[in-house]
């Protein structure tokens, strides 16, 4: 049976415990430096790296996905349902429907600009508030800022906005702030230098980019880890994706019934 929120039972919070985790994921990632022979990258390589990522992020203005969303917590206990994620850029939108195996919905999750609405259907309820990282972190692991998330519903590591750049230990890319503290870790496959792996440094958020596969030249991961470090995660398998087509705007509607509870997040 799935728990109210859905999502919301993976982790105790959206930031909960994280500063032990975060230090848990440097000391990690130090150490899986020792693993490969592979030097850090160099300037060329970066270069390339970076045009890549921005090649990706232009190509796609419009996407609609099709699969299934599986919420693990530690080794055995785990739970499935559908997922259907909409998202355009220009107007900003995205909306995550989140439904039981055999049709029934269970959250839909709706962001408009620096607005976020969701209707969780088992609790009755409507959330709304801000777009920001703590608000939509109330239902699934959220990266930092609006980019970043369309690009990991979307199925592929985001372009930083701000930041230094640096080469890391091994095939990674560091960008830090003002002060020199890292802000994004993008890590790459050492042989291929494909992007693989995402650290958002300031929540500890660690977003993985697996099956790799190409449409009409726009890269996507058929499987996405969301991973906020407290022994859960959720996981996205994009069983089907299409890019760059017209969205009808009443699919950004919330079906909300005339019976429920408001909360403001």
């Amino acid at each position: 049976m799935f728990l109210p929120g859905f999502f919301r039972a993976a982790w105790p919070g959206p930031f909960a415990g994280w500063p032990l985790v975060l230090a848990a994921l440097n000391l990690a990632i130090a150490g899986c430096a020792t693993l490969g022979a592979r030097p850090a990258l160099s300037p060329p390589e970066i270069s390339t790296t970076l045009a890549q990522l921005k090649d990706q992020r232009d190509r796609v203005t419009s996407f609609y996905s099709m699969g299934t969303v599986m919420l693990k917590r530690w080794v055995v206990e785990s739970e499935q349902a559908n997922i259907l994620v909409v998202g355009t850029k220009d107007p900003f939108r995205l909306k995550v429907e989140v439904t039981h195996p055999w049709g029934g919905p269970i959250l839909h999750v709706l962001l408009e600009g620096d607005r976020l609405r969701a209707f969780s259907f088992q609790e009755s309820t409507l959330y709304t508030g801000p777009a920001t990282q703590e608000a939509l972190g109330v239902f699934l692991p959220s990266p930092p800022d609006l980019p970043s998330i369309w690009s990991v519903l979307r199925g592929y590591p985001p372009l930083p906005e701000r930041g230094s750049i640096a080469a890391g230990p091994g095939p990674r890319i560091v960008w830090t702030g003002e002060g020199g503290d890292p802000l994004e870790t993008l890590e790459l496959l050492p042989e291929s230098l494909a992007p693989a792996r995402v650290l958002f440094h300031g929540s500890g958020l660690e977003v993985s980019f697996e099956d790799m596969q190409e449409k009409e030249g726009v890269l996507y991961a058929g499987e996405v880890r969301l991973k906020p470090g407290n022994g859960g995660q959720v996981v996205i398998h994009n069983q089907r994706m299409v890019f760059n087509t017209d969205i009808p705007e009443k699919v950004f509607r919330l079906r909300i019934p005339d019976t429920h509870h408001e909360v403001y997040l």
